[in-house]
């Protein structure tokens, strides 16, 4: 029996060391000995891909979402989405003597009126008040103007400007802000209404500008037509006001006979911006609502088109103003809601649209879309990384998420959340890859 118990003790032993002999050469064919905590871990090999089906889907899916990010539609005329459009088109020609017709306009002109499709549009309220592409032509005698001017006094001085709020709302604007002395520059009148109260006010000179015709027999009334914007530089206009009462949201559509520019408005307002002195006024109203363009009769202005108007002035004072509206459509977009913004023109021009004032580009482009193109490309670089390791669904993880940061962040932090994105899967991939390093403890000891 004893023997019989030895000889199973030594088998045991003998099973028992050949397992740690195995433990131990797996141990430090792993490099794992005695300098363990001074040998770094060599990085696992990568794999090739295992399906180059797979792989060369994945790579066509992620160059295709790399085109879609940094290609605008052919039609749509904007380089980014912060960019004017500084053409003017007249359509008056032989054989055309009516505004064109929203059908008449090519695609990328209509892109250009609904920036791309941001804009709702309506086509259903075609007006004409060209004269028959030669513009409107009105003429008021001195006697009639002064009889305007008179009635201006008496709605000055009993502060009565009327039943309807958006006459009430501009006449305030012009009784606050229209000083003793003051010259004022009118864009876009049919009445000399607007220019016999600035009168009534002491304005010492009144000038109205017009694609129509104006003639006004009063000695301190004068009249410019639309060459007169033509010929303004910085600041080289000498008024200290300068009034547009529901006149901005027509420029551009041809209507009065205007040439056809989807950013009319915007221009306009940028050359006043540019041309008046620091501290010069502007009055300005237009029909406030969710943004829209009714062809060809106005512009209505919402969050994103009310904001690029203003944008550089700084707002003195806004009267009648409801930011609710801007969300809120009317039933009838006859009955329009026009609240007034008093704008003044500030020491140094900062435009909002800028990253940086005065440095907004780097070697002519843009901020925003060299991080833009720069996480583009570094997205292509890290599912390329993804596929070739084979981590196929961690590259089709990164192809949406960063399609969706890009797409539906806003112009600064899109590329931004991008870029975070990439970087952090690119550290995934650098290093969770290592091999773990499983620790055996102390070296067995055999007998």
């Amino acid at each position: 029996m004893g023997g019989l118990r030895s000889l199973w003790w030594r088998r045991a032993a003998e099973h028992h060391n050949a397992q740690q002999t195995r433990m131990w050469a797996e141990y430090q064919s792993r490099g794992y000995g005695e300098q363990q905590t001074t040998v770094r871990p060599r990085r696992r090999p990568r794999t090739e891909p295992q399906d180059p089906v797979l792989f060369g889907v994945l790579m066509a899916l992620a160059i295709g979402v790399a085109c879609v990010l940094t290609l605008e539609p052919t039609t749509c005329p904007y380089a980014d989405k912060n960019s004017l459009l500084a053409s003017r088109d007249p359509w008056q020609t032989a054989n055309s003597t009516t505004p064109p017709r929203w059908a008449d306009l090519n695609a990328t002109i209509q892109n250009g009126f609904t920036r791309c499709g941001k804009y709702a549009n309506d086509t259903g309220l075609f007006v004409d008040d060209s004269g028959g592409g030669a513009g409107t032509a009105y003429g008021y005698s001195r006697e009639d103007v002064e009889a305007l001017v008179s009635k201006a006094e008496s709605v000055v001085a009993s502060h009565n400007y009327g039943k309807r709020p958006n006459d009430a709302y501009f006449l305030e604007a012009l009784a606050g802000h229209v000083a003793n002395g003051s010259s004022v520059l009118v864009v876009g009148s049919a009445e000399p209404w607007h220019e016999a109260i600035c009168l009534a006010l002491g304005a010492s000179r009144v000038t109205t500008v017009d694609y129509g015709s104006r003639k006004y027999e009063h000695p301190q009334l004068d009249q410019v037509n639309a060459s007169f914007w033509d010929q303004l530089d910085d600041a080289n206009l000498g008024y200290d006001v300068v009034v547009a009462a529901s006149s901005l949201d027509h420029d551009g559509l041809g209507r009065y006979g205007d040439p056809i520019a989807p950013d009319g408005d915007l221009l306009t307002m940028r050359l006043l911006l540019r041309a008046l002195a620091p501290g010069a006024k502007v009055i300005l109203s237009v029909p406030v609502g969710p943004d829209r363009v009714i062809w060809n009769l106005m512009r209505i202005y919402g969050k994103d088109r009310l904001a690029r108007l203003i944008d550089g002035y700084d707002v003195v004072e806004r009267i009648g103003y409801d930011s609710t509206r801007l969300d809120d459509a009317p039933e009838n977009v006859l009955r329009t809601y026009e609240p007034v913004f008093v704008l003044s023109v500030p020491d140094q021009i900062c435009m909002q649209e800028e990253f940086w004032c005065h440095d907004p580009s780097v070697f002519g482009l843009s901020i925003t879309s060299l991080l833009k193109g720069l996480a583009v490309a570094l997205m292509v670089v890290s599912v390329a990384r993804f596929v070739q390791a084979g981590y196929y669904r961690v590259a089709g993880a990164e192809l949406v998420i960063n399609a969706i940061a890009l797409v539906t962040a806003p112009e600064f932090w899109g590329p931004a959340v991008g870029l975070l994105c990439v970087l952090m899967h690119s550290y995934y991939i650098t290093y969770t890859s290592r091999p773990r390093v499983v620790d055996f403890g102390r070296a067995p000891r055999l007998r």
